[in-house]
């Protein structure tokens, strides 16, 4: 015997010796992997700490423009906004200090931010007292010469930020060339240790193998030895083996051939005594009925067929049970068989006798019937919805030979009354009587040639006389081999729907004309973008491609078409891209669009899409529409023109009256005031009058400039949140002295109540207020009343309402109350005013989100109401509260 190389000690050498190389081969990927790792992580900490120097770097660069910004700017430097900035870039710098000292330094690099931290201390001082200056409005050599120190160590420190990230991106470097050289340093040990166990391995290997040759050789001369001495007893044995071999080999092929049989995969094989005790049962019984055979051998058959002893059908066994005569044998009956859940289901069942051994069997062949029985269920199911749908459908079903004469229809339904006999034994030209006799031909062809019939149409006059539309479809049959056999298809009656169909193209061409009245065209496309039909309006309109607006033609051709003929003048010069944009709008479901034609009318185009997936489009005549928005935009040149003038002729004039006024108010006011030289009673009269009228002209300057203001969008906010009581308490104390005066109380219902935070601009509400507040006293009776009180509304707003004891506004007045100059008491002479004060309120109010209104009676006084957004955390935090861009009324 030799040794072999497959050996049981080979392959566990070899198994070995891969688990030793798997186990080297993890170890060096595992050392590699956590040196990438930690290269990984080195070069994240590094880039962000780079990261971190370049934003201190751009802080102070930042920081140094904006001081260099503010040494050039002077006067016009923003010093409130700069200063919100510096602070924005001192809390940059100061973040990325603490994230570096977070991430880890090392010695070198902690000792040269020490350094340069204590530069930027310096530098602090220096850029505080700049900013100082700035906010203090310093000037001159003193300013100049500390913003120039500031800027000069502003620029030390971004040199010195410069080589701090320097310094980061070389020691980033060095990092990850020292951790490359410790990887390369490391594989190199790995691939040593993993050469040295492979070297191992192999001596190990060879000593093992050497002796187990040496054990093998051994046992190889021992086996010689008992084999020499075995062979003459084999050579006995073989003359027996030989004849118990052919007597056992006829035994074992019967066995084979029975077993084969009997455990073939196509029924379940059940055998039984007499008693209906279960002796053998094969693997397809198992499947059928759910039981192994080890637990079924030795149970009763009924377990599986319940009833099978007194059932009616089973005259084999009952017959023999009491006779000893046999029946019919081959006979397949159907019962119910019941598996080990529980669940009865159909079977078929033969019976046969056998004799074993001198004993009588029944062999009981069984098959499970269940999904033929599902499939003939479901195939009635279909065959009755078929027959249901055929019969409600009105359809008829016919058959031909391969000479095309009909060999089966089903019977008549609906209108196609026609006898079943005329079509059998004809073709389907020799039944229907058609109009144009021609027309069969076509029918004829197709049907020779074995081609598929797709709704054949044409008219008959077979039924009673009456004109009806037929409707007939098919596909050729063809056996296995390829031979054509005949045709199978359907026939229906369609004059209904035809009937209908036309006459919903009279309902519809009628609606498109009755659309000729209000100079629209009016285009119905199928969902094939194909033209069906257009009213005469739009023909009118498009005369130059009457050939194109017939039933079929593709909507390109016609976009095609009116491009080549220059019919739209936006195609003019640019036919490709036009042609391009509609070609795209076509893909769309809806669009709309304005164009001009030839003659130079205006038209709108509006594009709906239909259910069907038809397109209807709408062509409104809009020329009209086009003319007046040309006067508009004439007219509002001309007006935008004119107010310009007004607003700068304004802007002179005031200039122009306020100085002289101001001279002549501060000339009475020396005369006034002069003690040297007292004026007489009647001469302080006069100069009271002067001053009165001089303040009432200035106000009306100031009033007349800031609604010149508003109404060119120029109204300035600063929206925040406000509390609604400062905005009262503020208002209510400047009109207090002047309510004493007239003899007025002033009655606040809305003190000690805790009145909402409300979102606005606090000097432009007190200012709708005040102005609110001074017509109350100013329009109050003496010795009247002002009450203040506040509620608030569901839509989120805070209305404040100022009521007063007055005569209350006229019903005639009531519309041109916030018109500007419209002021009531102005033909009285007794109430001073420039009737502006209420638009400019208005104005505002409703640029703060709010509105004002007023009820009033006779004699009974007038309440004023303002609605103001209350503030709301959700909806405005993150909106700026700085000064806003001038709104836009």
């Amino acid at each position: 015997m030799m040794f072999k190389k497959n050996s049981p000690t080979t392959l566990a050498l070899g198994l070995a010796t891969i688990a030793a190389l798997i186990v080297i081969l993890i170890y060096v990927g595992h050392q590699h992997i956590t040196r990438l790792h930690a290269v990984y992580q080195a070069h994240i900490i590094t880039a962000e700490k780079t990261k971190l120097a370049s934003t201190m770097r751009d802080a102070v660069r930042k920081r140094s423009f904006s001081l260099a910004l503010a040494q050039t700017m002077g006067d016009f430097f923003d010093r409130d906004a700069e200063e919100q900035r510096f602070r924005g870039y001192a809390r940059e710098f100061i973040l990325a200090q603490i994230r570096l000292r977070e991430l880890g330094l090392s010695a070198k690099e902690q000792a040269l931010l020490k350094v340069f931290q204590k530069k930027v201390r310096v530098g602090q001082n220096f850029v505080d007292n700049t900013m100082s200056g700035v906010v203090k409005g310093l000037e001159g050599a003193e300013f100049e010469r500390l913003m120039k120190q500031t800027i000069q160590h502003q620029s030390a420190q971004f040199s010195d930020l410069e080589a701090f990230v320097d310094l980061l991106k070389q020691i980033e470097k060095d990092e990850i060339e020292k951790i490359n050289s410790e990887n390369s340093r490391e594989n190199f040990q790995a691939y040593l240790i993993a050469g040295f166990l492979i070297l191992m391995s192999l001596v190990i290997g060879i000593v093992i193998i050497i002796r187990e040759r040496q054990r093998i050789t051994g046992l190889n001369e021992e086996i010689s030895s008992r084999e020499k001495s075995e062979t003459d007893a084999k050579n006995l044995n073989l003359i027996l083996e030989e004849k118990v071999l052919e007597r056992t080999k006829d035994l074992r092929e019967s066995e084979a051939r029975i077993k084969a049989i009997f455990e073939a995969p196509v029924d379940a094989m059940i055998t039984i005594d007499q008693g209906g005790v279960i002796q053998s049962f094969n693997q397809v019984a198992e499947r059928i009925f759910g039981y192994i055979e080890e637990k079924a051998v030795s149970q009763n058959i009924e377990i599986l067929i319940p009833g099978i002893f007194d059932a009616d059908h089973d005259d084999y066994l009952q017959n023999y049970l009491r006779t000893g005569e046999t029946a019919e044998i081959g006979r397949i009956v159907e019962i119910e068989g019941r598996r080990k859940d529980g669940n009865l289901f159909p079977i078929e069942i033969a019976m046969n006798k056998i004799t074993v051994g001198g004993e009588v069997l029944f062999k009981l062949i069984v098959r499970d019937i269940s999904v033929r029985k599902m499939a003939e269920e479901e195939q009635r199911v279909s065959t009755d919805r078929y027959r249901m749908f055929a019969d409600a459908g009105g359809d008829r079903f016919w058959e031909t030979d391969a000479q095309h004469n009909h060999t089966f229809v089903t019977p008549p339904v609906g209108d196609l009354n026609i006898p079943t006999e005329n079509f059998i034994g004809n073709p389907p030209w020799n039944i229907m009587r058609r109009d144009r006799k021609e027309g069969w031909d076509e029918l004829k062809a197709l049907m020779e040639n074995h081609e598929p019939i797709n709704d054949f149409r044409y008219t008959s006059g077979y039924l009673e006389g009456e004109l009806h539309h037929i409707r007939l479809s098919g596909r050729p049959t063809f056996d296995s081999a390829g031979n054509f056999k005949g045709y199978r298809g359907v026939i229906n009656n369609e004059t209904d729907e035809v009937n209908a169909r036309e006459k919903a193209n009279l309902i519809q061409q009628s609606l498109f004309d009755s659309l000729d009245e209000i100079k629209a065209g009016v285009v119905l496309f199928d969902a094939d973008h194909r033209f069906v039909s257009s009213n005469n309006y739009f023909r009118t309109t498009r005369a130059a491609i009457a050939d194109y607006l017939v039933p079929g033609t593709h909507m390109d051709e016609i976009l095609r078409a009116i491009a080549e003929m220059k019919i739209i003048k936006q195609s003019i010069g640019r036919t490709a891209d036009w042609l391009t944009e509609k070609y795209n709008e076509n893909a769309a479901d809806s669009s709309s669009d304005e164009y001009q034609i030839s003659d130079g009318r205006w038209f709108r185009f509006n594009k709906l899409a239909l259910k069907d997936g038809g397109r209807l489009t709408f062509h409104l005549d809009i020329s009209e529409i086009k003319q007046r928005e040309e006067e508009y935009l004439e007219a509002k040149i001309e007006a935008e023109t004119a107010n310009n003038a007004k607003s700068n002729f304004l802007s002179s004039m005031s200039h122009e009256l306020r100085t002289p006024m101001n001279a002549v108010l501060g000339f009475a006011q020396m005369l006034e005031f002069n003690k040297n030289e007292p004026l007489t009673e009647t001469q302080s009269q006069y100069i009271k009058h002067i001053l009165m009228s001089g303040d009432h002209l200035l106000n009306l300057i100031e009033d007349v400039l800031e609604l010149n203001q508003i109404e060119a969008g120029q109204l300035s906010l600063i929206m925040g949140p406000v509390p609604a009581k400062k905005v009262l308490e503020e208002s209510l104390s400047q009109v207090e002295f002047r309510a004493e005066e007239s003899r007025i109380d002033i009655i606040n219902l809305a003190e000690g109540v805790d009145l909402p935070i409300l979102w606005t601009d606090l000097t432009r509400l007190k200012q709708v207020f005040l102005n609110l507040l001074a017509n109350a006293v100013k329009y109050n009776r003496e010795g009247g009343s002002i009450t203040v009180s506040c509620e608030d509304n569901p839509n989120g707003t805070l209305r404040i309402k100022v009521a007063d004891t007055g005569q209350g506004i006229p019903e005639d007045k009531a519309n041109d109350l916030f018109v500007p100059f419209e002021r009531l008491g102005r033909e009285s002479g007794k109430i001073e005013g420039t009737g502006i004060g209420l638009s400019i309120a208005k104005q505002i109010i409703e640029a703060l989100g709010g509105q004002i209104g007023f009820m009033s009676e006779g004699n009974k006084g007038t309440t004023f109401w303002v609605d103001v957004p209350i503030y709301n955390a959700e909806r405005h935090d993150g909106k700026s509260e700085g000064r806003a861009p001038e709104f836009t009324m």
